[in-house]
């Protein structure tokens, strides 16, 4: 039984894996699909059916129709066999709501593509309280450094750095180009500021320093 408390306004750090660590994104297109369903579904109401529907044509249809938002994406990372949210609450329920919707519509896209049945990740996704802002600002950076493993450089253990950035699956690009602002951003005076912090640690992630569960 879950014993996370769900309070609008409040920061929460959401992540969840395959079950039985199996990968749950094999294709960029599975990557696609779930950040389709990250802006889809964060609604109330009906939503129609995704694999009709782009990104583009999921945020416009939200603006035309002034639906409000369940939870703001503050931050997020999608590797192949696990992914990280922070998520704000915005309205009563909405984190709940938002990951049994996020849930169970990739998971039937999943098995429906991949001709499989039966569940995808492995139990119910994982919900931690961010207590303050420094510790929320520590745990972005970590959430931005989790591709590191798949494309740290072959002959050392260092961080290959233009490659981390532009990292697709990752809120850090839209950080770093300006296009997102947030609690996050609002730490740093410039964006070159917030690349700074995040780029500093990069190496010491690699050696463990960081410590998360």
């Amino acid at each position: 039984m879950r014993t996370t408390k769900f309070i609008v306004g409040e920061y929460y750090h959401i992540y969840n894996r395959g079950t039985d660590k199996r990968d749950v994104f094999l294709d960029c297109s599975d990557y696609r699909r779930f950040l389709i369903s990250l802006s889809e579904l964060n609604q109330k109401g009906e939503v129609l059916n995704l694999c009709r529907r782009s990104l583009m044509e999921a945020r416009l249809q939200s603006k035309e129709t002034g639906l409000f938002q369940l939870v703001d994406i503050t931050c997020f990372c999608l590797m192949p066999n696990h992914f990280h949210l922070i998520l704000q609450q915005l309205a009563e329920g909405g984190v709940p709501v938002f990951m049994h919707k996020l849930g169970t519509s990739y998971t039937k896209y999943f098995n429906k593509k991949y001709d499989r049945s039966g569940v995808l990740f492995q139990g119910a996704y994982k919900a931690k309280r961010i207590e303050n802002e420094t510790y929320l600002l520590h745990l972005s950076r970590y959430i931005h450094l989790n591709p590191e493993a798949l494309i740290k450089s072959s002959k050392d253990s260092f961080v290959d750095w233009c490659a981390l950035k532009n990292y697709p699956w990752s809120s850090l690009q839209a950080y770093l180009s300006g296009r997102k602002r947030s609690i996050v951003s609002d730490q740093f005076q410039t964006v070159a500021e917030h690349e700074d912090f995040v780029k500093a640690s990069a190496d010491s992630f690699i050696l463990g320093d960081l410590q998360f569960d």
